[in-house]
């Protein structure tokens, strides 16, 4: 089974001001450890990929230059720039329609990259327990 991690990166983070701010959005702020949020959320889905699968971040066209920027060269992933943000459901929509096209018969893990996760072992083994169930509805 192939597992392809969706990390949901819009929006600036209006509610963290005056700390996020257009320049420097909250998924670029490090809250809970000295990475980034978005950071923290690359790492803790990378393991769930399958089939030489990578994590896929959907975000903004304003801000996927600085999420190229600010993301370790190190890390693999990949990206979808948004022209126009339109909430959460486009933007899975599009992700779906992109990892079809990639992967085909592949299952999404969507997770937000302004989440702090605690235990992650528990959060993974939850993720995959749920994309085996997904796997098997369809």
């Amino acid at each position: 089974m192939t597992i392809v991690p969706v990390i949901l990166a819009g929006g600036v983070g209006e509610r963290f001001w005056p700390l996020s701010r257009s320049a420097r959005p909250k998924q670029l702020l490090p809250i809970t450890t000295d990475r980034s949020m978005l950071e923290e959320t690359l790492r803790r889905m990378m393991p769930l990929c399958g089939a030489g699968a990578r994590p896929l971040i959907v975000t903004g066209c304003d801000m996927a230059a600085k999420i190229r920027a600010a993301i370790p060269k190190s890390l693999a992933y990949d990206v979808i720039a948004e022209p126009v943000g339109r909430d959460t459901a486009p933007a899975i929509a599009i992700a779906a329609a992109w990892i079809c096209g990639t992967y085909g018969d592949a299952v999404m893990a969507i997770d937000t990259a302004d989440h702090a996760i605690g235990r992650i072992a528990d959060y993974r083994a939850a993720m995959k327990a749920d994309a085996r169930f997904s796997r098997d509805l369809f």
